[in-house]
């Protein structure tokens, strides 16, 4: 692994491109993660936590699910899985993981989170593969025929799953469409996706890495440009409208 990650490090710009092109060619449906650092690890926030069994998880993922929704109650008339997605926007730590059907957004997050000379990295994931593996259905995993509740409080003989699953969410919100947002719903395994089936995802090339250096951010920002992306397209409001606003105007 060592190995590979020097080789991905050593990629110019041109090379990055046609490896995000040859996964797309080879897998036909993918997703895109940016990470901001290129040694994190592709966990939800919640598991970032450092549980040390499912039980705790379940505990404190029920106690944060129930004081979103019931102190919530007069900003929002929202249950089960649309209220998780209503919590993971606002910030809330949950089990998704967010990914993009966009190249370009999830580049654009990693870029927004660059620090210093330190490495980015993209993440691409084919999520119908993904849950062959866990599931045994090529499908998205839909929200709308299920009940995160039951899951939560193991009702009705149903759990969540043991591995991680990706999930194509009812887009509730604008800057989720914008975004072209989707989920994987991290698993009871508590190991973040690459380690999960003992590795196999990233051997069967259902999962791969790209990293991108320092020396490259002239080249990322330049194709940011001419993609059209900027934080109003990506934050479409009043939020997002100010950084735009900032973003032409500074003098640097």
């Amino acid at each position: 692994m060592k190995l590979l990650i020097e080789r991905e490090e050593s990629m110019n710009w041109n090379t990055i491109l046609k490896t995000i092109n040859e996964f797309k060619i080879d897998n036909h449906i993918v997703w895109y993660r940016g990470q901001g650092n290129d040694s994190y690890q592709l966990m939800s926030s919640l598991y970032r936590q450092k549980f040390s069994n499912i039980e705790d998880v379940l505990a404190n993922e029920r106690a944060r699910y129930n004081l979103f929704k019931n102190n919530g109650h007069l900003y929002h008339n929202l249950d089960d899985w649309n209220l998780l997605y209503l919590m993971q926007h606002h910030g809330v730590k949950t089990r998704l993981l967010d990914w993009s059907e966009s190249f370009a957004t999830s580049l654009y997050f990693a870029s927004s989170q660059w620090e210093g000379n330190e490495s980015i990295s993209i993440w691409m994931l084919n999520p119908n593969k993904l849950n062959y593996k866990s599931i045994n259905d090529w499908r998205f995993f839909l929200t709308h025929e299920d009940s995160y509740k039951d899951r939560l409080y193991e009702r009705n003989d149903k759990k969540f799953f043991q591995n991680s699953v990706a999930l194509h969410p009812v887009k509730t919100n604008q800057r989720i469409v914008s975004q072209q947002g989707v989920f994987t719903i991290q698993g009871n395994t508590l190991l973040p996706l690459e380690e999960e089936f003992d590795g196999e995802l990233i051997r069967e090339g259902i999962l791969k890495k790209v990293t991108i250096t320092a020396e490259l951010k002239q080249e990322v920002m330049e194709f940011l440009y001419l993609s059209g992306i900027n934080p109003f397209n990506i934050f479409p409001d009043l939020e997002g409208l100010a950084q735009f606003v900032n973003l032409r105007t500074d003098i640097v």
